[in-house]
């Protein structure tokens, strides 16, 4: 058992001096009045001194050692609620994010649903867009980050302090088991001229 002086002891020591008695601070507490005597009780041990005179005829008032613990309570009850407000606020914030579709698509929603099983609190907005438009987004704080895709040749061009590589990209051809023109392999050329479908048209697989 500690010695440490408790919230519930600063609570209910302000909640008898503002409102005068046992009875009328567990009204305002929404506790037993046998709540609050034991914590007065309680209060009573930690500091080694009674907190309430009672004179019979009269109303118990506080002893001195009661008063001069008051402002320290106070100050302990406003500095528990700052801390609990800045650790809500902390935890329940929103985290703008863009992305390019096939990110979104294929890799964030395992990394949302971990992320997610650690910080339940915390909002992801997913923003769709094309690179430069995410990117521009950024800048302009419109988004907090993005995940987008750069071209080899381009790449350093976004290295400005702010940007992370997180893994390299690259681009596969997937064509049928059996090659258009018989037996033989499918070269560049023969690549030319034909029509591609790209996720991104302004992002970094046509330059790849």
């Amino acid at each position: 058992m500690t010695n440490d002086l408790e919230i519930r002891h600063c609570r209910v020591l302000v909640a008898v001096s503002e409102h005068g008695s046992v009875s009328a601070a567990a009204r305002e507490l929404g506790l037993a009045q046998s709540t609050i005597s034991e914590t007065l009780l309680s209060l009573e041990r930690v500091i080694g001194a009674p907190i309430m005179l009672r004179r019979p005829g009269k109303e118990a008032v506080l002893t001195v050692a009661a008063q001069t613990l008051l402002p320290h309570a106070r100050a302990l009850i406003a500095a528990s609620a700052s801390a609990l407000a800045a650790v809500s606020s902390e935890n329940r914030g929103i985290i703008r994010l863009g992305a390019v579709e096939s990110v979104s698509s294929f890799i964030l929603p395992r990394a949302l649903t971990e992320f997610r099983s650690r910080w339940p609190s915390v909002e992801v907005q997913i923003n769709i867009g094309l690179c430069d438009k995410l990117r521009e987004r950024v800048r302009h704080a419109e988004l907090d980050a993005a995940l987008t895709l750069d071209g080899s040749q381009n790449a350093l061009a976004y290295q400005d302090g702010c940007s992370r590589s997180l893994s390299s990209a690259q681009l596969r051809l997937v064509v049928a088991r059996r090659p258009p023109r018989g037996n033989q392999n499918v070269r560049r050329t023969d690549l030319v001229g034909r029509t591609f479908l790209l996720p991104d048209p302004d992002g970094a697989f046509p330059a790849l």
